[in-house]
């Protein structure tokens, strides 16, 4: 389907998830009560036929906004943005959109300010059946407050036409663009504002979205959108599954080399796929997406895919464990206090993977061995390396955080302050993932269970990739990159982990950029070994030859055992990963741990099979990071916004829930829910207050 600066601009200012619910008994019609008087007689309008339509053959998509009016003041209440600028943006956002899509053919400030942001804004995709080949048409409409006011806006630098009863085109019929029409509506308006592709599908669409779905009840959410696969698979499913057939023969004149076990697996890989993926379209049934925006709980948002069967492989993983549902495991409050972002999963049986994993090590092999790549020995460890170590389920915590720059300590009496070290100055792409490195953060990562599997299979990492055969293979292949092939190594692990802890450390050696932006045989100041004013080429020296500086990356994993759990661990700052990997193991005090984290309480109730939570945090401390690159140079700017950035009422640190829940039977159902509460909403609030401000004071 094409596209329109009308259909774009309208849906970036009325976006959101929209929706339709199955037809409402008729109700009685709504008759215009708007008369003209001519003398002593009163002409009535025509009696437009407003009676419910049944719901087009074949809808796919169906998406409804109940009251962008009401979710607008609701959003200012919860982050504190004066309601008069939310009110503002949605006008002149439509204004601009009627100007570009109408071309002129409309007054667009009139049309504009009788669009009733109070009413749904609804819409509709669904198969063309007139069509030879059924191809999807779409139309969505917007309230209008009146329909003379309406026809007088749009016809008032244009054409305006009644297509059909009760509907009338906007502008020319061959206007390039989105064809639009105004329409007599049931419902809270008296008009609406339709607009499709082609007029053919407005004449076709319009009935039920200005007849049928204004008279249907209230929805239970604001939002909701919804994608129906099973009229698709009806219509498809067949020519699908046909060609999905074909994907053996395809794989096989294509994907196959020549090494029979190889190839072998690689068509019964295939063979495989093609029966899953349409015995997974046909457990299908819709997708759907609710959402909600009050001035209590703010936004609570769902995300479910619901089944009509389980006859594949992914649905039937997906319920496996489903029974499993609950309060977080023990070990997600273990999580460090000072995480930015937490989550817990479930582990499902690793049995379930078995056949998958045997055929993607056959494959390694295979490609191996016909690639002359390393001896039997060599890739038969590399393939065992493609294997789940977890034992059946294990409840596993992931957290995550940003690095704090530690205080330096306390000086003795009488002692003179140490001079600030300068950091290292780094140029070009080597500079750039220096600062990527150094501000990466801590992440650690807690099982329940399996810790000697764990350790085996670091240690059989750190080995297969130093085995001779391989890596000088991978070296020779890499030709004058090998020189970025960074060195991996177990080293000794800091003893406050404990006993058989480890640590692998990952050391990359990155060239600096040359010549670092300067002249032919000028060398800028920070090369330079002598003289020469910041900013500017000092005293030109020759550079030596084959003389190139580099900078040495260090990336750290490390494994602490905790009884049969384990704790791994991974950052660019060894001591501050290590110093978080304490604060989770068994023994630490919980005044360390997310168990004495405020907040958290949605979590203890819930009955979830996954679920976590984030912060604005696990966001704004990767912006500040790349602001402090891209505004270096511009001290009074990078001042400006770290003084916003710090004037966050909640300092970014309010959880935003993400939980996860399945239920199975004949037909499941998997949902993902997001709650993102005040705390969250006034912290970005505040982010858009000041920079409002800050525009307002720029502004001449």
């Amino acid at each position: 389907m094409r596209t329109s600066p009308l259909w774009m601009g309208i849906a970036l200012v009325l976006a959101g998830p929209l929706a339709c619910e199955p037809a409402a008994p008729p109700v009685t019609p709504v008759v215009p009560a708007a008369t003209v008087a001519t003398g002593v007689a009163v002409v009535q309008p025509p009696a437009y036929d407003l009676a419910p339509v049944a719901e087009p053959v074949d809808v796919i998509g169906v998406l409804r906004w109940k009251s962008p009016a009401v979710d607008l003041n609701n959003l200012g209440s919860c982050s504190n943005v004066p309601a008069g600028i939310l009110e503002q943006v949605p006008r002149i956002g439509l204004t601009k959109a009627f100007e570009k899509g109408f071309r002129d053919q409309v007054d667009s400030n009139e049309l504009a300010g009788l669009v009733a942001l109070d009413a749904p804004v609804d819409a509709v995709v669904a198969l063309d059946s007139a069509a030879r080949s059924p191809k999807p048409i779409f139309a969505f409409a917007v309230g209008l407050t009146s329909l003379d006011g309406a026809k007088h806006a749009a016809g008032a630098k244009g054409a305006l036409a009644e297509i059909v009863p009760g509907i009338w085109r906007i502008g020319d019929k061959e206007r390039r663009g989105l064809a639009c029409a105004i329409s007599v509506s049931a419902g809270a308006t008296p008009a609406r504002l339709v607009c499709a592709e082609k007029e053919k599908d407005i004449t076709t669409l319009a009935p039920f979205l200005t007849r049928t779905v204004p008279s249907q009840a209230p929805l239970a959410s604001d939002f909701h959108m919804e994608v129906r696969v099973t009229p698709l698979d009806t219509r498809f499913g067949d020519q699908l599954r046909q060609q999905l057939r074909g994907l053996p023969i395809l794989a096989q004149s294509q994907a196959t080399i020549g090494e029979p076990d190889f190839d072998n697996a690689v068509m019964t890989s295939a063979t495989a796929a093609a029966d899953e993926l349409g015995a997974f379209v046909g457990d299908l049934d819709r997708l759907q997406i609710d959402a909600t925006l009050d001035k209590g709980t703010c936004l609570t948002s769902t995300t479910a895919l619901q089944m009509r069967g389980k006859s594949s492989w992914i649905v039937n993983t997906l319920v496996d464990r489903a029974d499993r549902v609950g309060p977080p495991p023990a070990i997600f409050w273990r999580a460090p206090r000072d995480a930015s972002s937490v989550y817990y999963g479930r582990g499902a049986d690793p049995a379930r993977y078995t056949e998958i994993l045997r055929t993607l090590r056959t494959m390694l092999v295979g490609a191996m061995k016909k690639a002359s790549v390393g001896s039997d020995d060599d890739r038969k460890a590399l393939a065992e390396l493609v294997a789940l170590p977890l034992s059946k389920d294990v409840n596993t915590v992931s957290s995550s955080g940003h690095s704090g720059h530690a205080e330096p300590p306390p000086a003795k009496a009488g002692a003179k302050p140490a001079a600030a070290k300068p950091a290292p100055a780094h140029h070009g792409s080597s500079g750039a993932i220096v600062a990527a490195v150094q501000n990466l953060g801590w992440y650690v990562t807690g099982f329940d269970d399996s810790a000697d599997a764990i350790v085996k299979q670091l240690k059989d990492f750190v080995a297969v990739y130093n085995r001779k055969g391989l890596h000088d293979l991978l070296k020779k292949a890499l030709g004058d990159d090998a020189t970025f092939l960074p060195t991996i190594k177990l080293v000794a692990a800091p003893a406050s982990l404990g006993k058989g802890a480890l640590d692998v450390e990952i050391k990359l050696d990155i060239p600096d950029d040359e010549p670092w932006a300067s002249p032919p045989g000028v060398v800028l100041d920070d090369q330079a070994p002598r003289g020469g004013k910041p900013g500017k080429p000092a005293k030109p020296v020759k550079a030596p030859a084959k003389a190139r500086a580099k900078t040495t990356l260090t990336f750290h994993m490390l494994l602490a055992i905790d009884g049969k759990a384990a704790w791994l661990g991974m950052g660019g700052d060894r001591d501050d990963v290590v110093k978080h990997m304490l604060m989770s193991k068994s023994g630490s005090p919980d005044s360390e741990t997310i168990a004495s984290r405020p907040g958290l309480e949605p979590l203890k109730t819930g009955k979830n099979l996954s679920g976590g939570f984030l912060t604005l945090n696990t966001f704004l401390e990767a912006f500040k990071n790349g602001m402090g690159t891209a505004l270096a140079s511009k001290p009074s700017e990078l001042a400006e916004a770290q003084r916003m950035m710090s004037q966050l009422p909640n300092k970014g640190e309010t959880p935003i829930f993400i939980t996860t829940t399945t239920t199975a039977g004949g037909t499941p159902r998997t949902e993902m829910k997001l709650e993102m509460t005040k705390g969250s909403f006034e912290d970005v609030g505040s982010i858009v207050n000041q920079a409002m401000g800050a525009f307002m004071r720029a502004k001449p």
